[in-house]
């Protein structure tokens, strides 16, 4: 897994990509946050996808594109 600090990422043990993901990605906020997200990604002109993810403190979200 990955752990995440104020300088990026290091090593986290309680997040486990899922098997569904078909890519993962790091969002980062203005104030420094940390989010890394692990999408399920359906290809077309127009892409869509959902995902799950999780911050440095552990708070979990769920994000739609």
């Amino acid at each position: 897994g990955i752990k995440f600090s104020s300088s990026g990422v290091d090593s986290f043990t309680g997040f486990i990509r899922p098997t569904h993901a078909t890519a993962e990605g790091m969002l980062i906020g203005d104030q420094g946050t940390y989010i890394l997200i692990y999408f399920n990604i359906t290809p077309g002109l127009r892409p869509t996808g959902t995902g799950t993810g999780i911050d440095a403190g552990g708070n979990k979200y769920w994000v739609q594109f």
